[in-house]
């Protein structure tokens, strides 16, 4: 259900999108800066980098998905 303009139920609505959308931008800044720790910092043996990275990237996708099923929950 649409809350109206201006009621508290609308200004709800728009906090929620907004903590969400700085969850997702977040959940970017923190794997960006674990890939370039796994690619400059680590070391290991190139296998486990490629596992640790596939890995960091199937994670952040996963919670980037929950983010974008939370927004989905939030009426227009």
């Amino acid at each position: 259900m649409e809350a109206l303009f201006g009621t508290v139920g609308y200004f709800e609505q728009e906090i929620r999108r907004r903590v969400i959308s700085e969850e997702k931008i977040k959940i970017a800044q923190i794997a960006e800066n674990l890939e370039v720790d796994l690619k400059v910092n680590f070391v290991c043996h190139e296998d486990l980098r490629k596992e640790c990275l596939k890995n960091l990237y199937d994670a952040s996708e996963r919670l980037l998905q929950a983010a974008d099923q939370k927004l989905e929950k939030i009426p227009c």
